[in-house]
């Protein structure tokens, strides 16, 4: 399960990329600048000057890209930018990796890429520490481990997920106590120590 939250992340993260950099169709149906409307022409206007030589496949995928762009929050267009800028800095190779799992996804039914989007979303909703620790637990597993891991939560029912949630919730408050148990007896400098390592270890984490 875990490891297609991850596959689906990345599937996110070159999504809006695929725009900049898909192959070209053999139909030519290229539209001139002078087509597009007034927020279409904002929204690309870097490509203002070979817009008109671009394919027609490419000119429509940018198309598309504009229009998810006008409708996104200021928030959505941050984080787009991000993952944007993200793209740009990976190598021919990854990129082509990340466009085969995108395809892949687009392959799946319909309910499956349903499925895997709740799944990432209420994975995006866990609290960092939470999110790290699930990594770091799948990270650590051998693929004979992961694989009965991931057979195990596909074939929870609802009722069983939820119990599972709810001892995951007991466990880490169980490990919260602890820890403020463990702040208590720390001296000032050694609890600002402890603290500050454990903002380095998040940081190098990218939580």
């Amino acid at each position: 399960m875990i490891d297609k939250w991850k596959w689906f992340l990345r599937a996110i993260i070159c999504a809006l990329a695929l725009a900049l950099t898909a192959p070209a169709g053999a139909e030519d149906t290229r539209a001139g600048w002078d087509k597009l409307s007034a927020d279409e022409q904002k929204v690309l206007d870097r490509f203002k000057d070979r817009w008109d030589e671009l394919p027609a496949k490419k000119q429509d995928r940018l198309k598309k890209g504009a229009a998810r762009w006008k409708d996104m929050t200021a928030d959505e267009r941050k984080k787009a930018e991000k993952r944007l800028r993200k793209w740009k800095d990976k190598s021919p190779e990854e990129r082509k990796k990340l466009r085969k799992r995108f395809e892949r996804f687009q392959k799946l039914p319909k309910d499956e890429r349903k499925k895997l989007r709740e799944t990432f979303r209420k994975f995006k909703d866990m609290p960092p520490e939470e999110r790290r620790k699930l990594r770091d637990r799948f990270k650590n597993m051998s693929p004979d481990q992961r694989k009965k891991f991931r057979d195990k939560m596909k074939n929870m029912s609802p009722e069983e997920r939820k119990k599972a949630r709810e001892k995951f919730r007991e466990k880490r408050k169980e490990r919260r106590e602890k820890m403020r148990d463990k702040l208590k007896d720390m001296t000032p400098e050694e609890r600002r120590d402890f603290k500050q390592k454990r903002r380095e270890k998040r940081r190098d984490s990218g939580e």
